[in-house]
């Protein structure tokens, strides 16, 4: 065995143990965090749980690696009369699903992702399917519930699921301005559908936001004004 073989054979050792006491570490973490969403709940043997711990590393790396893969892409995409040519939002799509195979805490690939298929493509079931597996992975995210609430809304006239998404982004707000963007949401939802009533009293939530009362009274009197509801 010559010195640079053995010398490069040495790293790679050096390499694996360090991710071997990482994996040991992570496992120890893993076994006084609650289970989350996508996770087993059947208890594991301390070895399963370095491996999966190993794996779940690997997988996360990867899901960054290609994340990073999309948004170079994305860059790149070509324009033909005047519009993005599909086809590379459609080169992109299984990117986009492995990375939310390896990480499924990856909110902006579900939220990218249940973008194109409603926006893009034209697909808002399926653009729905992927934002509710996003939700069910992760619960409090406001881009995610939000995001199904348009697809709710504007494409599959679901206005009962709408709303309620609409309101699950309002609680889950992270600051005044996200909340208002929810309850603005909720409320045309809720005009759309024809309940005015409802409209009005999310509304006057808008008017509760320090800095969002004069919008907030604006609305209220277009609605009273107008048994249609705010203009689309």
């Amino acid at each position: 065995m010559t010195a640079a073989r053995a010398s490069r054979l040495a790293r790679v050792w050096v390499v694996l143990g360090l991710l071997a006491c990482v994996a040991a570490t992570q496992a120890l973490v893993e076994r006084y965090r609650p289970q989350v969403n996508d996770e087993a709940t059947a208890p594991f043997p301390l070895a399963a749980v370095v491996v999966r711990s190993f794996l779940g590393d690997a997988r996360g790396l990867l899901a960054d690696y290609l994340w990073l893969r999309v948004d170079e892409y994305q860059h790149r995409r070509r324009i033909v009369g005047g519009d993005l040519l599909r086809s590379d939002d459609e080169a992109l799509m299984p990117l986009v699903r492995i990375i939310t195979w390896c990480n499924p805490h990856f909110v902006d690939a579900y939220a990218l992702g249940g973008q194109w298929l409603a926006f893009h493509f034209n697909r808002p079931r399926e653009a729905a399917a992927f934002y509710e597996e996003g939700i069910r992975n992760n619960p409090r995210s406001f881009d995610l519930l939000s995001g199904a609430a348009w697809v709710y809304w504007r494409f599959l006239h679901d206005y009962p699921t709408a709303a309620a998404r609409a309101r699950e982004a309002a609680r889950v707000a992270p600051d005044d301005l996200h909340r208002f963007q929810a309850l603005w949401l909720g409320a045309h939802i809720l005009a759309d559908r024809g309940d005015q009533a409802g409209a009005i009293r999310l509304w006057r939530e808008v008017g509760r936001l320090p800095g969002y009362e004069r919008t907030a009274q604006a609305w209220i009197a277009r609605l009273e004004r107008s048994p249609q509801g705010p203009p689309r």
